[in-house]
């Protein structure tokens, strides 16, 4: 596991890297799953803390964090937030309460939780050759926090 920050002092930062994939998500935000009517899950969607949840079976718009054409509008069946506190002053946290369950315990728990998980997505997500990418996408206020620390970090090359 790797922790990385993305909030100093409610000062949203994030590391920049050549690779895209690596730079990390800036700022407090709260992410949620949503899903289609038969219970499958279509993406992952990143939005401020600031910004109301998605409401089941009202439009989303989604967009793609870094390229403005990849977007589109989800009406979801069920709206589910996944961005849970897991560790809280050293003690573990399960289902919002702190727990006194041995680390083996607590690893097989989240384990067993995981593999729930993966029963829910879709067979070509999790193929062995050639999975589909599971989509994530951001509102378009998230998006647009994203792209202006990218702005304001990221170096600007001068080629002379």
């Amino acid at each position: 596991m790797v922790y990385k920050l993305c909030d100093i002092d409610n000062v949203p930062v994030m590391k920049i890297s050549q690779e895209i994939a690596k730079t990390t998500l800036p700022g407090c935000k709260e992410v949620y799953r949503l899903f289609d009517s038969q219970g499958v899950p279509i993406l992952d969607f990143i939005d401020l803390v600031s910004n109301p949840a998605p409401k089941q079976k009202e439009k989303v718009y989604c967009q793609h964090v870094t390229v403005d054409s990849k977007r589109c509008y989800v009406i979801p069946s069920k709206v589910e937030s996944i961005l849970k506190l897991i560790w809280n002053d050293g003690l573990a946290v399960f289902d919002g309460q702190e727990t006194d369950l041995s680390y083996h315990d607590y690893l097989s728990t989240c384990r067993a939780r995981c593999i729930s998980r993966l029963k829910q997505a879709r067979r070509d997500l999790l193929r062995p050759t050639n999975p589909a990418p599971y989509k994530i996408s951001t509102s378009k206020e998230y998006a647009e926090l994203y792209k202006e620390l990218w702005d304001s970090k990221a170096p600007v090359i001068l080629y002379k």
